[in-house]
């Protein structure tokens, strides 16, 4: 007995009942696009990247970061509408969304960095809900989009999806630290 079983008996049942045969490189680039998607959740552990910059240049408190910190990962976990929305219309609504506010959240993060906007608790907490509706809607994305396309191997697929979630992170914090040095509204 074989321990992985051969797909092509599969195959040639669906083909010979008239079913689509599943294309398994566009499983792949899928599966690779997901992927880069859960490295983007770890948008949300980036907080720790600027909480010096929060103290040295706005004076906030250890107090007024946990506000910002506890305002974006409320705005993060507050997913379960957006699943609605998946279901009725799929990932591509909830991928424009993520556009916006992560692009939004980041460009007025930016501006507030160069001085543009004042760094008030109250803006960053906005700043950060909008860049952590992004992270959280860009898990919801990928990992319905994993459930739908390997139901089969549902687990190891999803496992490998959080795995790269984590080390995102160190990704994150590598780009910051090597690419952008004191540069922080860059990143």
């Amino acid at each position: 007995m074989a321990f992985w079983r051969n797909q092509t008996r599969t195959v040639e049942r669906r083909r010979a009942a008239g079913l689509p045969v599943v294309n398994e490189m566009q499983r792949f680039r899928l599966l690779v696009c997901c992927l880069f998607c859960s490295i983007c959740t770890s948008l949300i552990y980036a907080f720790d990247l600027f909480t010096t910059q929060f103290v040295e240049r706005f004076n906030l408190s250890v107090g007024d970061q946990a506000t910002i910190s506890t305002v974006g990962l409320v705005f993060c976990y507050f997913t379960l509408p957006y699943g609605f929305l998946y279901d009725y219309a799929g990932p591509f609504p909830l991928i424009l969304i993520c556009f916006v506010t992560g692009g939004m959240g980041s460009l007025l993060l930016g501006l507030a960095f160069d001085g543009f906007i004042p760094g008030t608790v109250t803006n960053f907490s906005i700043f950060y809900a909008l860049m952590n509706t992004c992270a959280g809607l860009i898990d919801v994305v990928y990992i319905v989009t994993l459930a739908e396309t390997f139901p089969r191997n549902l687990g190891p697929v999803v496992a490998l999806a959080k795995v790269l979630t984590g080390l995102g992170s160190s990704v994150l914090a590598s780009i910051s630290v090597n690419l952008f040095g004191d540069n922080i509204s860059g990143f």
